[in-house]
């Protein structure tokens, strides 16, 4: 028996970076429609972050189960959707960094009054930079967590996904056993014998030196 070996060689970068964009993209999207639709009510933040986690796993399982379907090998689906959940949450933590820099006086300021209002009695006040920091970590472990939710995701779209992998074609194989019987002489075809008359030997033919036969 040999070791099975995948259909073919697929890259799990390549499908991760391609479905992470596709994701990127829609969760951009659904970020800038919950921004607009911010006075409606929470409500409508909280649908539309549910449909973000949705369209998020989603995107891990077909991720991990194209690249599974192509290769046959559960990894390459577990590594597809790891990537696409790595690309994915890292643009999305650029993008949230960057929309967030413009407004970082204005968060300051609420941050500031939380902590007043709480009636603790604490010098503690968030400063500009101190809260970008704040969000940089909070997006570094949305990183981490989500491709850690993506690697599972993946695996389990890659274990869907290896099934529908074509069966790999084998060459054929010469049988190493060999007969220990020679093969036998081909038979001389026999002449049919009339009543009376003896068997006719068959001819040899004339060498040279020697007499036609008579």
């Amino acid at each position: 028996m040999q070791p099975a070996q995948p259909v073919k060689r697929v890259s799990a970068f390549r499908i991760g970076l391609v479905f992470g964009i596709i994701l990127t993209v829609v969760l951009i999207a659904i970020g800038v429609a919950e921004r607009v639709l911010q006075g409606a009510g929470r409500g409508i933040g909280l649908i539309l972050g549910i449909v973000s986690i949705l369209v998020a796993l989603v995107a891990y399982f077909l991720a991990g189960f194209r690249a599974s379907s192509q290769s046959g090998r559960v990894r390459d689906g577990l590594l597809a959707g790891m990537w696409t959940g790595l690309i994915s949450t890292f643009v999305n933590a650029v993008v949230g960094i960057a929309m967030n820099i413009p407004q970082l006086p204005t968060l300051t300021d609420q941050a500031n009054q939380i902590i007043t209002s709480s009636g603790q009695q604490t010098s503690f006040r968030y400063s500009e930079s101190l809260l970008l920091v704040v969000f940089i970590i909070v997006y570094l472990l949305l990183i981490i967590v989500a491709s850690a939710i993506a690697l599972g995701i993946g695996a389990i779209g890659g274990a869907a996904g290896k099934g529908r992998a074509p069966v790999p074609a084998q060459a054929y194989q010469e049988s190493l056993y060999q007969s220990p019987y020679p093969g036998y002489p081909p038979q001389q075809p026999q002449q049919p014998s009339y009543p009376g008359y003896p068997p006719q030997q068959p001819q040899q033919p004339p060498y040279p030196g020697y007499p036609p036969q008579q």
